[in-house]
């Protein structure tokens, strides 16, 4: 496996599946990204680092999850964007995203 010399990681918050717009390396001096999702940052976190080590990736030293939120998606349509009804917080495809960059 690859050792992590340096990461990068970038909590997007929550999106709809269809307006999330990604992450790259382009412009970085990182080599390689995984963009995990979940009903939370630390899920979408946690995705994030399963993606890297089927990559190759040794990420036993990336730490990063305590200063994540804990918030949910149903907290946030909620809370933050309120209006919606229990079949609009059922439908909808909103994920928390949180990419991990490394080198």
């Amino acid at each position: 496996m690859k050792p992590v010399k340096e990461y990068e990681i970038i909590d997007h918050g929550f999106e709809a599946s269809s307006y999330f717009q990604g992450c790259g390396t382009a412009f970085t001096e990182f080599e390689d990204v995984a963009t995990g999702i979940g009903d939370t940052a630390q899920e979408a976190f946690d995705d994030a680092l399963d993606q890297l080590a089927d990559n190759g990736w040794d990420v036993s030293r990336v730490k990063g999850r305590s200063r994540l939120s804990r918030k949910t998606v149903r907290t946030y349509l909620l809370r933050d964007v309120g209006g919606l009804s229990k079949e609009d917080i059922e439908d909808t495809e909103t994920y928390a995203y949180v990419s991990v960059r490394v080198r």
